[in-house]
């Protein structure tokens, strides 16, 4: 299945549901979508963290949702409570947005590394299981094949704000008539902080020099309209823009090949964070004609935490006879293979983007990776993208059912005094301005929520104050993982929404025996 096959995952649901004779909030439809799943085999290829195995909270925090909602003194306590789950079970792990799951295969990897250097000592630079000195070229094909790009405009190394620095080295070359950059607002911290400390290196201020795409009032996602004007009216002062490629907070994705374009026409160069979009969206940054683009591979491609970067460079910038002496910053591993270890003292550049490394690529590193990608050599980010339009598509569908409906929401009693939705999903609803992950901002804080979700063996994670972002991989999760997902956050909710309530009653309660008194002391 692909995007253009259907219309929208809701009509593809009741499809199923008609056909199979099941409610589609049953557990027996998300048993039955499994089993016509044809990726299923995949989630069996990592490893799951026990319930038993999550951080226990001995006892509970002090909640702030009745201070937010109401400002009152007195916190809800959730109180002094062992675990509420069945300990041996595996977890539901819905945060691939944030850190993959580890391969099984990984440990087999690593161990081969570990063994070949034992075994070679220095030999091993060059000899056997990932040579040292070679490893990262043994996965430039399959990275490549990810972003859509040629293995020669691909290279893999350090982190993704190592790699965003050393490429805007390159490429943010300021002028006083072209000078700005442009950035959203509310872009990842290392991004911005990326930006403005080149824009202050090169002697611009942020002041003048920042252009921040903004938001429209009470909205959460951007619009493509705006954006392109941006470009449009500033364009002729800007040196580069920063795009996203599925935006960490939100979880949007936009048109990049029209954006590109439309850069591009103003002279603007064109970079890309593709930290929540590779292996979650499909990428073709050559096609695409981006100038270049960072990401790293912990995320979505579950190759381990601070697991290594990788950075795409546009072969019209580094091909022979093109501008291979572009300015950048030389270190001996970006040296062309035949001649680095003459140790000359003029640079030779490497082939492609191979010419913007820095230093030795760590073989530890490059085996958890290759671990990961030699999973997803098994399918093709087109076949995720199916699986996952049904997936999110699945989970958009039973949380508007089970929270944003009336039967359901009227429940909520604390909600209703305030006149409030329990939450809203800010995600674009439309697949194709999305990924896996779906974003739901809470009408409350969620520091509660959170913790008694991981007491129930549910893992997601949390944007202070108020956003949980929500991600079904399609590599290993599954559709009876957003079933159990959806009807655990629902208990949740309810038992704190009614200790909430109860609270409050007394508060009340309390108030109204005050006001008597009062009242009888006047008389």
């Amino acid at each position: 299945m692909t995007l253009s096959d259907t219309k929208i995952p809701r009509d593809v649901l009741l499809e199923k549901a008609k056909l199979w004779n099941l409610s589609i909030e049953s557990f027996e439809f998300a048993r039955r979508l499994d089993e016509e799943d044809p990726l299923s085999r995949f989630r069996q290829m990592f490893s799951f963290p026990r319930k038993i195995d999550l951080p226990d909270y001995k006892t509970m925090k002090k909640s702030d949702i009745l201070a937010k909602l109401f400002n009152l003194h007195n916190f809800l306590q959730l109180g002094d409570k062992s675990r509420i789950v069945h300990e041996d079970e595996l977890c539901i792990y819905l945060c691939g947005q944030s850190l993959g799951l580890k391969p099984k295969s990984a440990d087999k990897y690593v161990e081969r590394v570990l063994k070949n250097w034992g075994e070679l000592g220095v030999c091993a630079h060059f000899s056997g299981y990932l040579p040292a000195a070679l490893c990262d070229l043994h996965v430039k094909a399959p990275m490549a094949k990810l972003v859509g790009a040629k293995a020669s405009e691909v290279a893999v190394m350090n982190g993704l704000s190592v790699n965003l620095h050393i490429l805007m080295s390159s490429f943010y070359k300021p002028t006083p008539q072209r000078h700005k950059i442009i950035i959203e607002e509310h872009a990842f911290s290392s991004d911005m902080f990326a930006v403005k400390s080149q824009i202050v290196s090169h002697g611009y201020s942020p002041e003048t020099s920042l252009v921040v795409l903004k938001l429209r009032p009470n909205e959460h996602t951007f619009r493509e309209e705006d954006v392109l004007d941006v470009i449009a009216k500033e364009g002729d002062k800007v040196a580069l823009i920063l795009l996203f490629g599925v935006q960490y907070y939100s979880g949007q994705y936009m048109n990049i090949a029209k954006l590109t374009d439309a850069s591009h026409k103003k002279g603007i160069i064109v970079g890309l964070d593709c930290a929540h979009v590779i292996g979650n969206v499909p990428l073709r940054l050559n096609e695409w004609n981006v100038d270049f683009a960072v990401w790293c591979t912990y995320k979505y491609l579950n190759s381990g935490p601070g697991c290594l970067g990788g950075a795409f460079v546009h072969e019209k910038f580094t091909e022979k006879g093109g501008n291979s002496q572009m300015p950048m910053l030389k270190a001996w591993w970006g040296n062309d293979d035949k001649t680095k270890f003459l140790l000359k003292e003029d640079f030779e550049a490497a082939e492609g983007t191979d010419m913007f490394r820095m230093s030795n690529p760590p073989p530890l590193l490059v085996a958890t990776l290759k671990a990961s990608l030699d999973i997803f050599s098994q399918t093709s980010v087109e076949e995720l993208q199916g699986k996952q339009f049904l997936l999110t598509g699945y989970l958009e569908y039973l949380l508007k059912q089970k929270f944003l409906q009336q039967p359901f929401g009227s429940k909520f009693h604390l909600l209703n005094k305030i006149n409030k939705e329990i939450f809203k999903i800010i995600t674009p609803s439309d697949p194709k301005q999305r990924g896996a992950q779906l974003s739901l901002m809470f009408n409350f804080s969620l520091i509660d929520v959170q913790e008694q979700l991981q007491k129930r063996g549910v893992v997601c994670d949390i944007r202070v104050p108020n956003v949980m972002r929500v991600s079904p991989v399609p590599m290993y999760n599954s559709f009876q993982d957003v079933w159990n997902f959806v009807n655990i956050l629902a208990t949740v909710i309810q038992e704190i929404d009614e200790k909430c309530d109860n609270i409050l009653s007394e508060q009340i309660t309390e108030m109204n025996g005050i006001h008597s008194e009062s009242d009888s002391l006047n008389k």
